[in-house]
């Protein structure tokens, strides 16, 4: 009989810290569950959420596409504004640009075309 007393008392033991252990495999198992879904909530809130990563890469190339429009047109605003000063002041650029152009001529002049 002591025999089976100790060996119930050890199976009581033995069922107790197996239901602890369970327990505690149970309880991490939900708190592990619990980080992932978080985790995986943060994750895609960072890369697309409105201000996330995808948004910010779609928005970087849209500046570098911006900047080298400017600075083409820049370019060419600075050209233009060349233009502007030589025919306000350069009345040589201006005659050359109407006989190009428009094909104007001064007085006494006549225009020869030669074929080839």
């Amino acid at each position: 009989m002591l025999i089976y007393e100790v060996y119930s008392s050890y199976l009581a033991i033995s069922l107790y810290i197996y239901d602890m252990q369970t327990y505690k495999i149970k309880k991490y198992k939900s708190l592990i569950i619990f980080i992932v879904i978080c985790l995986t909530g943060t994750l895609c809130w960072i890369f697309f959420a409105p201000y996330g990563v995808k948004n910010y890469t779609t928005i970087s190339s849209d500046i570098e596409k911006i900047s080298e429009d400017i600075e083409t047109l820049t370019a060419q605003n600075n050209a233009l504004k060349e233009e502007m000063v030589k025919l306000k002041g350069d009345n040589l650029y201006v005659e050359d640009l109407a006989r190009k152009q428009y094909g104007l001529l001064k007085k006494n002049e006549m225009v020869f075309e030669f074929k080839k």
